[in-house]
């Protein structure tokens, strides 16, 4: 062995062991101190990135966990005030009750309860415009979700009045589509049938055989041509009616309407036909067509700007209609006479009209020119009744917008009022005279009708005597029991005692099914059908009108418009009062149903704004939002109902309103109970977001932070035992290597032996 003094290669061997003992004993300390195994990114680097990401996430969750809290205490907030209006609503409907017992109930009495009332709702509308969190206000409309529509083609499906969206997972970009998909069909019962929400519905003569009504021009024009007696019963309850032959169906109606309430069954005058047609022009002279039964005419769209159509013949006998005078635009066709001089009519290049024509001259060969002027769907078929020239002046009408009633008298009449040789026309409504409806300025014996005092009605009047005065336009009309209510739950029973005059139409035998009591008395039913729609393209059921919607991206209440008979929307079809009803059959023409309806029957909710937006999760994507609705719940806003055409609010029964306890106790009662089912079902739907969304979520969310902090536990926090037990080792080989440093060091000094 050398000995060497330059260079102590030993000592250079245990230094570097030392150090490393000194460097493991340092990281070692650094462990036992802070608690972490990871204290720098050197430690473990990728350790390090999955830590970090699991403590981000945990942050994040437990800041949503306090979010979903702060909601929970909002909501609970508004809710104390919904109770307060609850029991104040409760209180409510006890004075209301009182005030009607007006046989016991004085006067002064009635006055006590209305300033008790008044004093009640002002706290109500008061709680409803003040009740806040910090400065937001919850029960005021401020925190509703308003959203625009986009109506498709006009056919409005949707009553944006009363749809209301709860909960949406987004703002921004969000549209929801409703609609119908398929082909509509024409016959009741087919699988290609749109369904509809539908009344139950039964009609007096609705196929035009049989009919107990009175259709003879004259002074037994709509009077029963048999004495009637029948039960009716509905969702509400029973009752029987009797009527003699010559009464006017008019009164029927009255007198089923009349207890209406008692039974859910409504009775209405209906027009007899919904698409007539008149000859008013020449091509075909008006004695060869002797009877018209066209349907699906659309004013402008499959015929001319006036609604007329244009008819010509061939030697063979087929008739063609046309919707132009030139002859360009076919619209419909014959098949062929199925009895003497009867013609059936085939829609062409999808105009939709089709229906029947008669002629007394078949084979005779005419050039286009034979002008009929349709009558739409909201037309009578009217005929001068009472005329004041023996019904020669007026020969042709096409009279929109009548509604029985409204702007006519209660049996659907128009009093014609002639200027004299200027050929100024007036219509009124009533026979003084005194209403004024439309007027209208004779040319050539054609008078254009301009609706006055916003009457809607509009149209043309032909006359041959433009001069003459008390004319009175009488139609022939029908009537209609339906249910209150829409879909499959709704029904009407009747039980034929005498009589034969109501019909309804039997999907299971595909036949009309008449009630006559001349083979026995017979009891049948019609039962109301619920729609099928489509929520951004997810089939969805509506119990009725309306139904509960909840969709991955919104959630809430959807109610669909109550149609016009004839208007391709989604709701109520062949039910309206004062509409028309068709020979052929009740609600089941092509004029009735929407013939795309996919394209015709749909309509978008968007643009949607205003809601309070929620973070309850712990990412940046939409799952982890949420926007809850708080409708206003001041009192113009409920207690929202509509009776006999009139709508009610919680504001009319204030005293002075027209729903007071001394005008009309019970309306106000009516209108309280559904103020009170319009609070309770406020708070319901609180409870349930409460409980299924935010006490659950806070659950959820507590039992992620535990894992994720036992998962970043693991991965950072350091095993105390195994570090001690390092920190000994460590400690050991530093104390080793320290003296054996210097033990190495003292090797060198051995060369001065040498030196002796």
């Amino acid at each position: 062995m050398s000995l060497i003094i330059n260079h102590n290669i030993s000592a250079m061997n245990t230094q570097r062991n030392l150090e490393l003992s000194n460097g493991s004993l340092s990281k070692s300390l650094q462990k036992l101190s802070s608690g972490y195994k990871i204290n720098v990114a050197s430690d473990d680097p990728s350790g390090l990135i999955i830590s970090e990401q699991l403590r981000s996430q945990t942050n994040s969750l437990e800041r949503a966990v306090r979010n979903s809290q702060e909601a929970s205490n909002v909501l609970g907030i508004a809710e104390g005030a919904l109770i307060e209006i609850n029991e104040m609503l409760r209180h409510l409907r006890g004075l209301a009750i009182h005030a009607a017992n007006s046989g016991v109930t004085a006067s002064d009495q009635v006055r006590a309860d209305q300033s008790e009332l008044d004093s009640a709702v002002q706290t109500i509308d008061r709680i409803a415009n003040t009740t806040k969190y910090s400065d937001q206000y919850l029960l005021n409309g401020s925190k509703s979700l308003i959203y625009d529509t986009n109506v498709v083609q006009g056919n409005a499906l949707i009553d944006t009045g009363k749809t209301r969206l709860d909960q949406v997972f987004k703002r921004d970009g969000l549209v929801v589509g409703v609609s119908y998909t398929g082909q509509a069909g024409t016959t009741p019962g087919t699988a290609a049938m749109t369904r509809q929400a539908q009344r139950a519905i039964w009609e007096a003569g609705a196929s035009s055989t049989g009919s107990e009504v009175s259709s003879t021009i004259g002074a037994n024009m709509n009077q029963l041509t048999a004495d009637q007696s029948f039960i009716v019963t509905g969702n509400l309850g029973s009752r029987q009616f009797s009527f003699s032959s010559g009464t006017d169906v008019s009164q029927l109606v009255t007198g089923v309407e009349n207890v209406a309430d008692s039974t859910g069954v409504h009775a209405a005058l209906i027009f007899a036909n919904n698409s007539t047609a008149s000859v008013i022009g020449a091509g075909i002279a008006a004695t060869n067509i002797t009877s018209y039964d066209i349907y699906g005419m659309n004013t402008g769209v499959n015929t001319d700007a006036q609604g007329k159509l244009f008819f010509a013949t061939t030697a063979a006998g087929d008739i063609s209609v046309f919707s132009d005078a030139a002859g360009t635009n076919l619209v419909a066709s014959s098949t062929g006479a199925t009895a003497a001089g009867t013609y059936v009519l085939q829609e062409e290049n999808d105009s939709g009209i089709s229906g029947s024509v008669t002629t007394s001259a078949a084979t005779a060969a005419v050039a286009v020119g034979a002008t009929v002027w349709t009558m739409p769907k909201s037309v009578t078929d009217a005929t001068v009744y009472e005329a004041g020239d023996s019904g020669n002046v007026l020969n042709g009408w096409q009279i929109n917008g009548i509604e029985i009633g409204k702007n006519t008298d209660s049996e659907g009449r128009l009093y014609v009022e002639a200027a004299g040789g200027g050929g100024a026309f007036k219509i009124y409504s009533d026979s003084g005279l005194t209403q004024l409806v439309a007027t209208g300025t004779d040319s050539a014996g054609q008078v254009t009708l301009t609706e006055a005092n916003s009457s809607g009605l509009g149209g043309y009047v032909t006359s041959t005597n433009a001069g003459a005065t008390g004319v009175t336009i009488r139609p022939r009309l029908t009537a209609r029991l339906y249910s209150d209510d829409y879909g499959e739950d709704s029904y009407v029973r009747l039980q034929a005692n005498k009589g034969k005059m109501w019909e309804r139409y039997n999907d299971a035998t595909a036949q009309y099914q008449r009630l006559d009591s001349t083979t026995n008395p017979v009891t049948d039913q019609a039962d109301g059908q619920d729609a099928t729609i489509f929520v951004n393209g997810t089939e969805t059921l509506i119990e009725g009108l309306d139904a509960e919607i909840s969709t991955p991206v919104f959630g809430g209440r959807l109610y669909l418009e109550e149609g016009v008979v004839g208007d391709t929307t989604i709701a109520q079809v062949g039910f309206d009062v004062g509409r028309a009803s068709t020979a052929a059959g009740m609600m089941y023409t092509t004029t009735n149903l929407a013939v795309n309806a996919g394209d015709n029957s749909s309509e978008n909710i968007q643009n949607i704004r205003n809601g309070m937006q929620y973070q309850l999760g712990g990412s940046d994507g939409d799952q982890s939002r949420t926007v809850y609705a708080i409708p206003s719940m001041a009192v113009p806003n409920i207690g929202q109902v509509e009776i006999d055409g009139t709508s009610y609010t919680l504001q009319d029964v204030l005293g002075g309103g027209i729903a007071s306890l001394s005008k009309e106790p019970v309306i106000a009662m009516k209108v309280i109970s559904q103020a009170i089912d319009d609070v309770s079902s406020l708070r319901a739907r609180l409870g349930a977001f409460q409980k299924n969304m935010l006490h659950t979520n806070v659950n959820s969310l507590n039992v992620t932070i535990e894992n994720i902090t036992a998962t970043e536990s693991a991965i950072r926090d350091a095993n105390m035992a195994y570090e001690t037990s390092q920190f000994t080792k460590n400690q050991i080989l530093t104390q080793a290597g320290t003296a054996m440093l210097a033990q190495a060091n003292s090797v060198s000094q051995n060369v001065l032996k040498l030196l002796g």
